[in-house]
């Protein structure tokens, strides 16, 4: 039978080992206690240091909203500290300016705050107590001013419906762009040459050309009543003479000549 061999016990010297394992705990006391001390050194430096005291305001995506007033809406003093200031705070402070839709607020370190504004693109007036420019969302942004009323003006809506019924209101504003996006690009209706977008609770809209003619869109979708005025032009139907023009689609396509506006103010 085969008898187990015996070993004698190695005894090892631990006292280096255990040397080595209170240097490793040491020094990694020390690192961390360097490290505090270094987080703690550079926090100190950031929240009193003046080279984080802000010291310039960018702005930038403006056209009609100007520099100044963008500055002194967000009201930044000087020597504020930059990471103590509310960029959502200086953001709705800046959108308070009738031009201004969105607006981002950054931080560029170390001392300069940058202002990004997205302005309101006019798409139409709006008739009411007052004339009111409305962007391409159908949102009333600011009353209009002499230089900019060279858009298409949508009538007919009563003001007390827009305290009333917004709901309603805020249809006719979007059925009008719906209108306009319609025209875009077409050879005989664009935008350039719509005067008056008029709205009648009988007839639906009603566009009135520069040139006086007016053509009844009805309540349906504006894209059908074009593809009806097209078929007219291509039948024979002369765009150039003043003219009422009933495209509703419920309604036999009838075509009724009016008076030259142009011819009658040329006129002695």
């Amino acid at each position: 039978m085969h008898s187990p061999s015996l070993h004698e016990p190695e005894f090892r010297d631990e006292s280096s080992d255990l040397w080595g394992r209170i240097a490793r705990v040491l020094g990694a006391g020390v690192a961390g206690g360097l490290f505090v001390t270094v987080v703690g050194l550079l926090g100190h430096q950031v929240a009193t240091g003046e080279h984080w005291e802000v010291d310039d305001v960018q702005v930038a995506g403006n056209l009609r909203a100007s520099e100044t007033a963008i500055r002194h809406l967000a009201d930044i003093p000087p020597g504020t500290h930059l990471l103590t200031i509310d960029l959502r705070h200086i953001a709705a402070s800046v959108e308070q300016h009738p031009w201004v839709a969105r607006v981002e607020v950054r931080r560029l370190l170390p001392s300069t705050v940058e202002v990004v504004v997205e302005e309101h693109e006019p798409a139409l007036l709006l008739a009411l107590d007052r004339l009111w420019l409305v962007d391409a969302n159908g949102r009333p942004f600011k009353q209009a001013r002499g230089e900019l009323l060279d858009f298409p003006i949508l009538t007919g809506l009563d003001t007390q419906l827009t305290t009333t019924r917004p709901d309603l209101a805020n249809a006719v504003v979007q059925g009008a762009l719906r209108v306009l996006d319609a025209a875009d690009g077409h050879p005989w209706v664009g935008p350039a040459t719509i005067s008056e977008l008029r709205f009648t609770d009988q007839l639906g809209f009603i566009v009135v050309t520069r040139n006086g003619s007016e053509l009844i869109l009805g309540f349906g979708e504006p894209a059908d009543a074009f593809e009806r005025l097209d078929r007219l032009v291509a039948a024979g139907l002369d765009m150039a003479i003043p003219q009422r023009i009933d495209l509703d689609a419920g309604a036999v396509a009838i075509a009724t000549p009016l008076p030259d506006l142009q011819a009658l103010t040329s006129l002695p």
